[in-house]
């Protein structure tokens, strides 16, 4: 009874080491969303990569005046209004911008806008970023872009038919 006590603790020992092991040395994998396969582990590198150029957010400029933060914030807005494709590459230039509450304005102008043409500015702005949050967080814009959109699902292919057929369109 002792013995085989004493085996199964081994064994539960080495199977906790075992997925210590593994959690250092390999990357969690992404959870599949509506069908996605999750990245491979080439992707998740592109991803990660440091990117040419100097990086964003060093200590290297004084913080934006409050007037040129209310300044890039009504740019921002205005451009998010428009609703145009042309509006992310008005919002990514701020991006780049040394003042991290700007880079906010800018990560959620672009995520607020909604268009796809945002989903690889954000991947290379996250390379680039010197805070590991901020690159997360422009990485984590990235992959909430890239859902479908409801209408695009079967369940709203199906309500948007029933609405039209409501309104005789």
């Amino acid at each position: 009874m002792k013995r085989g006590g004493a085996a199964i603790a081994a064994v539960a020992v080495l199977g906790i080491g075992l997925g210590i092991f593994a959690l250092r040395h390999e990357p969690a994998p992404s959870l599949p969303v509506a069908g996605l396969a999750p990245p491979s582990r080439t992707e998740r590198a592109k991803e990660t990569a440091p990117a040419a150029g100097p990086l964003i957010g060093t200590k290297s400029a004084p913080p934006a005046s409050p007037e040129q933060r209310a300044a890039a914030r009504q740019s921002i807005e205005e451009a998010v209004t428009t609703y145009e494709q042309a509006a992310v590459k008005t919002i990514a230039a701020f991006l780049q911008d040394p003042d991290p509450d700007i880079r906010l304005a800018a990560r959620d102008g672009l995520i607020q806008l909604g268009e796809q043409d945002a989903i690889p500015i954000l991947r290379q702005a996250a390379t680039r970023m010197s805070d590991a949050a901020e690159a997360t967080a422009c990485r984590e814009a990235a992959d909430y872009l890239e859902l479908p959109s409801w209408s695009d699902t079967p369940e709203g292919q199906e309500a948007l038919a029933r609405i039209r057929a409501r309104h005789g369109k």
